[in-house]
């Protein structure tokens, strides 16, 4: 159950060679008879070539992740994912009988991840957006607005955003943002008013239209944010590769270790244990603060 296996796809066949390698055990393919979301991100910094690694998993009712898979790809394209995803629907089916077609995506804003995933599964599933990803691309627009009191302000408005319950009140709250901020520039001077129109705009097409999906009551639930894959990803830097870049045969190796490490962490029976919560554990201080 905790031995590492391999599928792979190596093809030459023009100038530029490309790369899939996915790994995983049998334990970890299992539990996506468990899982109700699919959570999907890349991390660079680990190989000489600079082949993006993506990992691939689901997260319980507690928040905790728990991966499917490692692959090392040579891009993050729409092919890769759609490779990812692929094989670990096929793998379900093979190791388990299990027909796995999750109706949840949590990933950041890169189309590829979601064009890959409707590829893979359905085209009708839900696309949660990152919101952590959100915050932090917006802090850098946010730059373009000198004022430190403005751009304070706005943010704060953008994380009240964040904890709509339900899609009629962030779609209520986004028309009141915009109108107070279209009044502050309003009265505002000619350059703070560019400033606040540019990042408004910026925020309304980017996050309102295009990719809304990053308050709580999109996907009741499930989690609006990749931080569990994310910290993840960062121990795999501190404790396996030491933040080193490897050769990828040498990180191929490594990924073996990783996904095994996975697997028995999961073992029921092991001192260890990283249990799959199926209800969402409540504690006092919860209890308190309600």
């Amino acid at each position: 159950m905790d031995t590492s296996f391999v599928q792979q796809v190596f093809n030459d066949s023009d100038k530029t060679p490309k790369i899939r390698i996915l790994f995983t055990t049998k334990r970890l393919i299992s539990l996506m008879s468990l899982a109700s979301n699919v959570h999907a991100d890349a991390t660079y910094e680990l190989n000489w070539n600079g082949y993006p690694v993506i990992v691939t998993g689901c997260t319980d009712k507690s928040g905790q992740f728990h991966p499917f898979c490692l692959a090392i790809t040579t891009a993050e394209t729409e092919t890769n994912f759609a490779f990812i995803f692929s094989t670990i629907k096929l793998l379900a089916a093979q190791l388990l009988n299990l027909q796995f077609n999750p109706t949840i995506l949590v990933a950041d804003c890169a189309d590829a991840i979601a064009n890959g995933f409707s590829s893979a599964f359905s085209s009708d599933f839900v696309r949660v957006n990152c919101w952590a990803h959100v915050h932090r691309n917006m802090q850098k627009q946010l730059l373009t607005i000198k004022s430190e009191k403005l751009r304070s302000q706005f943010t704060s408005d953008i994380d009240a955003l964040q904890l709509a319950h339900t899609v009629d009140s962030f779609n209520k709250a986004i028309a009141l943002f915009a109108e107070k901020w279209d009044a502050i520039g309003e009265d505002s001077s000619e350059t703070v008013k560019s400033q606040i129109e540019q990042c408004l705009q910026h925020f309304v097409e980017e996050y309102c239209d295009r990719y809304p999906g990053w308050f709580k009551g999109h996907a009741p639930g499930h989690p609006s944010h990749n931080n569990a894959l994310e910290s993840t990803n960062n121990v795999i830097k501190t404790e396996y590769t030491m933040r080193s870049r490897l050769p990828v045969a040498q990180f191929a190796n490594m990924a073996c270790t990783i996904v095994r490490d996975w697997s028995q962490s999961r073992n029921p029976e092991a001192v260890n244990n990283i249990p799959f919560n199926s209800e969402a554990p409540i504690k006092e201080k919860d209890y308190e603060e309600a």
